[in-house]
């Protein structure tokens, strides 16, 4: 049955939150409903979860899918999504949280030996000269203070910048309660339009 995006409606996500804040090493529980069939997808590769689909006839959300991670930690900080189980999504990996047909989580873990979700120190983004970019340095947790003048900054994507010059240096250093943990340097490469 070739039904569309928009008459399937939208998965649930249990609980029906935006985002989680656990502390490193508790466990998280997400359950997703829907009409038709659900998987979670993910940027983190599932190795350590316990998933597991289920039918309960008796609601008109009969199908169910579930997410159990025993004991957080940081390498799990990121999008939680539910998607139709669909084979166009299953061959497009789609797992885009700003499509409108997908139920998104984010979920921040308090380590207070990581404050930043791990980058490669030195990492060259490249871009055009003019333009923005977004750099990757994201807190663990929302409590991390980091801050640019003159950037926006979205604590699950990163710092937007503008770039205008062929090449810039930028440093990362997330800060909770005045301690510095770790730092990234990220090298932005750009070239003249």
């Amino acid at each position: 049955m070739g039904a569309s995006k928009a008459v399937l409606g939208k998965p649930e996500i249990f609980p029906n939150r935006s985002e989680i804040v656990l502390e490193a090493g508790e466990s998280l529980n997400l359950t997703c409903r829907a009409a038709h069939p659900v998987a979670w997808c993910s940027d983190h590769k599932f190795t350590t979860e316990h998933y597991e689909e289920l039918y309960d006839e008796t609601d008109d959300k009969a199908y169910i899918s579930t997410l159990t991670i025993d004991a957080v930690n940081t390498s799990h900080v990121g999008y939680f999504s539910c998607v139709f189980n669909t084979s166009e999504n299953r061959e497009s990996n789609n797992c885009n949280v700003s499509d409108p047909s997908i139920t998104s989580l984010y979920l921040f873990v308090k380590d207070l030996e990581n404050f930043m979700v791990t980058l490669q120190n030195g990492m060259v983004l490249h871009t055009q000269v003019g333009e923005s970019v977004v750099l990757p340095c994201r807190p663990t947790f929302p409590q991390t203070c980091e801050s640019w003048e003159d950037c926006s900054y979205d604590p699950r994507e990163g710092f937007t910048v503008w770039i205008n010059e062929e090449y810039t240096h930028f440093t990362c250093i997330p800060v909770y309660y005045d301690r510095e943990l770790a730092w990234i340097d990220i090298i932005i490469r750009a070239q003249k339009s």
